[in-house]
């Protein structure tokens, strides 16, 4: 049963992101509402400022295929065992598709950008 209910919660996901895409390469067209026309401009998100590093064009390519750059600012700094554990854990648990030898030039990158000194550190 469980596997149906992730199966199902896929395709939803996958469907509702197809979606999107698709009404994003259309152009935005005016709700009409009651016989008038209303619209609204979206802001643009600008992706976050990140610090120059070692991989970083590796680590903006590989991670931003999942999710926002924006979420390794929002960390606290990470001794590089942790972010070790945090990358390994996006392969492991979320099926990061990445090749595993992209791993330590990710982390070097994520050490360098928002990293600690402090290498016996869990967190």
């Amino acid at each position: 049963m469980r596997n149906i209910r992730i199966a199902f919660v896929g395709f939803v996901v996958v469907g509702f992101a197809g979606m999107l895409v698709a009404q994003s390469q259309s152009p935005v067209q005016p709700a009409e509402i009651k016989g008038e026309t209303h619209s609204i401009t979206l802001p643009q998100i600008a992706p976050p400022p990140l610090p120059d590093g070692p991989n970083k064009e590796k680590f903006e390519i590989d991670c931003s295929t999942c999710h926002s750059l924006r979420y390794m600012t929002m960390q606290p700094r990470f001794s590089r065992t942790a972010w070790t554990k945090e990358v390994q854990k996006m392969i492991d648990t979320y099926k990061a598709q990445f090749a595993k030898e992209d791993v330590e030039p990710i982390v070097e990158y994520l050490v360098s950008a928002h990293g600690t000194n402090d290498t016996n550190a869990s967190h």
